[in-house]
C-alpha cells in the first residue's frame, strides 16, 4: 500500500427540508432513525454497507480541505 484516503463520508442520505411541514412534525427525525436502525444484512448488502451512521457538515472538512489544496476550490 503506498497510500490511503482518510475515512470520509461516502453515502448519503439527505432528505427536504420541508418533510416535517409536510408530513408532520419530527417526520425527518424518524426518518434518520429509521434508517440507522437498519441492520438486516441482505439489505444492507445492496447497498453495500455494513451498517449506517449519522453525519454532519463537519464531516465533510476534510474532503473540502484536499479539494482547496488541489485547486478545485477557490
Amino acid at each position: 500500500v503506498i497510500w490511503e484516503t482518510p475515512t470520509y463520508p461516502d453515502y448519503h442520505w439527505t432528505v427536504r427540508g420541508d418533510l416535517n411541514e409536510r408530513f408532520g412534525e419530527g417526520f425527518s427525525q424518524r426518518v434518520t432513525e429509521t434508517l440507522l436502525s437498519i441492520d438486516d444484512p441482505a439489505l444492507l448488502q445492496a447497498f453495500p454497507r455494513e451498517k449506517f451512521i449519522p453525519a454532519s457538515n463537519a464531516d465533510y472538512a476534510p474532503i473540502e480541505d484536499t479539494a482547496s489544496a488541489i485547486g478545485l476550490l477557490d
